[in-house]
């Protein structure tokens, strides 16, 4: 049960620690991160990093540019797409999520986490107001 599973996940910006890598991802993503980081700044940040990997095409300049999914694309935008299963996400955090819970056989060492840790990183810098900002 994932409810007793431990907090080891580290949040790539404050001192936040998740069960999951969605979780920490989904923090990120809802902007209650301290960092003030919101889906918009982080999939910029996804659409440089992946480009057509993981991201349909359609919607990768959209991404890299901040712009409203919604406004775009009409009400179901899901940019994110398991290359395994087909399986398409509106959210990066859904779309690991699929991939941690393992109903197809596409794997995290594939999302490279690890290094996109290190680009979030190096991408944003802690402004004046102790948040962070895509430089």
């Amino acid at each position: 049960m994932l409810t007793h599973a431990p907090t080891n996940i580290a949040c790539w910006a404050c001192d936040g620690t998740y069960r999951t890598a969605s979780g920490m991802i989904l923090h990120l993503e809802s902007g209650f991160c301290p960092c003030l980081i919101d889906t918009m700044e982080l999939n910029k940040l996804l659409a440089s990093w992946f480009g057509v990997s993981f991201i349909d095409p359609d919607y990768l300049f959209d991404l890299y540019d901040g712009k409203d999914l919604k406004k775009a694309h009409g009400e179901d935008p899901r940019p994110f797409f398991c290359c395994e299963c087909k399986e398409r996400f509106l959210l990066f955090s859904t779309f690991v999520q699929h991939v941690e819970c393992g109903p197809c056989e596409q794997s995290l060492k594939n999302l490279a986490l690890d290094e996109l840790k290190e680009l979030f990183r190096n991408e944003f810098v802690r402004g004046e107001d102790g948040g962070f900002q895509l430089l």
